[in-house]
């Protein structure tokens, strides 16, 4: 096969990812007429026919090309990577319920039923115990997976800020690697000592928006890093000096609601007020809430959008009309020409496209309309 000859001749010279390119294809290859042999087995076609199917075949298939070089970044799951000799290892996420993972009893089956059955050669899936003996070697696998470094990560909260405990695994790595480096990431920069904020002081954006929660907590009578007056002069005698001064006015700025007069209210709400117990528990609840929905009257905008259903009513509504003026005609369903019915299927549907259109206008005149037709 020339696929063969080619993958060969780009080994021979060293270049790996046409080698590769060319292993992938002969492979798809191979694997998409298994496919057909198994699901055409002897049923004879024509050549055509096979034609058609090699094409559709052909255009199903989806190459990635894995990098062949020894330096590369591999991202795996615990549970299907089989990743082993890499230099460097990082094992991110290593929290209780993650790993070990929390192993649940579901399903109807429990796990003094399971174990009879595998006793008695029904397969089934495994119990607890084997799930709970099957993280700790998941945990072996990554931990052992590096030859040269292995980091290890865990967050102390999650996106709400609720706090998370380490892994199990963590104590027993500093029991048994008492020297190993631990540091300490913060977003904060109060968190850490006077002299660790300065790795806070680094980009020009970022450092802005650090600066401007340092002065929010100087606000509150908080104490702050000298550090950061340092930096707050940094920006007043700079070419940030005019961005910085729009952040720090944010500090001083407070949104406090305007009462509205008398006359305003009155065109608003009228001088009678007529409500239901919802629009009291409403107004209770969000005095604003109130006012967007019954004051300035607030409501979502109508669109309209050709969606599928509309498309169906639209091709059942065509074919009726079709059938309508064919009965009409008196003409025989077997006696219709394929030029016929080509004009029939493009004359009715553009007919009633443009009823539909019309019809919708009508109902959201007083919104936007949009057009999604292919």
């Amino acid at each position: 096969m020339k696929l063969e000859k080619w993958k060969t001749a780009a080994e021979e010279k060293g270049n790996l990812v046409k080698m590769r390119e060319h292993e992938q294809v002969w492979n798809a290859v191979i694997d998409l007429l298994d496919q057909y042999v198994e699901i055409l087995g002897d049923e004879w076609v024509s050549l055509k026919s096979f034609a058609d199917i090699v094409e559709a075949g052909f255009e199903s298939l989806h190459f990635s090309l894995i990098p062949p070089a020894i330096d590369q970044v591999l991202i795996g799951d615990l549970e299907k990577s089989r990743i082993m000799d890499a230099k460097v290892t990082f094992v991110v996420g290593v929290n209780e319920g993650v790993l070990p993972a929390k192993i649940s009893n579901e399903g109807i089956l429990a796990d003094e039923d399971r174990e009879q059955l595998l006793a008695v050669g029904i397969k089934v899936a495994p119990s607890s115990r084997t799930r709970l003996l099957d993280e700790n070697f998941l945990a072996y696998k990554a931990l052992t997976a590096p030859t040269d470094v292995l980091y290890v990560s865990y967050p102390l909260a999650n996106e709400e800020g609720k706090a998370l405990i380490p892994s199990s695994y963590i104590k027993r790595l500093k029991d048994l690697f008492p020297d190993a480096n631990e540091l300490f990431y913060v977003s904060d920069p109060s968190e850490l000592e006077e002299d660790e904020q300065l790795s806070f002081v680094s980009n020009v954006t970022k450092t802005l928006s650090y600066l401007t929660s340092q002065l929010q907590m100087k606000q509150r009578n908080y104490p702050i890093s000298d550090v950061w007056w340092d930096v707050y002069n940094f920006y007043l005698g700079s070419l940030w000096k005019d961005k910085a001064q729009k952040v720090f006015s944010s500090l001083f700025y407070t949104n406090l609601a305007v009462t509205l007069s008398s006359e305003v209210s009155d065109e608003l709400y009228g001088d009678t007020i007529q409500a239901s117990v919802s629009r009291m528990e409403l107004y209770n609840g969000c005095a604003f809430s109130h006012f967007a929905q019954h004051g300035l009257r607030l409501r979502e905008r109508q669109i309209f959008r050709l969606e599928a259903p509309d498309i169906g009513e639209l091709f059942h509504a065509a074919l009726k009309q079709i059938s309508d003026m064919v009965n009409e005609q008196n003409i025989s369903w077997a006696n219709l020409t394929k030029k016929q019915c080509e004009e029939l299927s493009r004359e009715r549907p553009s007919i009633l496209l443009h009823q539909s259109f019309k019809m919708k206008f009508c109902s959201a005149r007083n919104g936007i309309i949009i057009l999604n037709v292919n």
